[in-house]
């Protein structure tokens, strides 16, 4: 069984965004896979809110990275905060 190329490029960035942000703001190793759950499911949310809402912008393909991309952002920043006040 093979995966599609969408579900593949979309891993692949929203992983690249978490460790991303990981570096710069992560404090703890075990912080780095909260922020890979939460860069997948926030770029996620963000691509199908960015391709029900018909945006013709940002588009790779059949992803629609420009969403995915603000909204892992997003998710990943509402989590530091979570994290930091808890």
């Amino acid at each position: 069984m093979s995966l599609s190329p969408p579900i593949v490029l979309s891993a692949l960035l929203s992983a690249l965004y978490a460790s991303c942000f990981h570096l710069f703001w992560g404090r703890h190793i075990s912080e780095l896979g909260i922020f890979a759950l939460g860069g997948i499911v926030g770029f996620a949310i963000g691509h199908f809110i960015f391709a029900g809402i018909n945006i013709g912008v940002g588009w790779l393909g059949e992803v629609q990275v420009l969403g995915g991309t603000l909204g892992s952002w997003s998710a990943l920043f509402m989590m530091r905060f979570v994290l930091l006040h808890r």
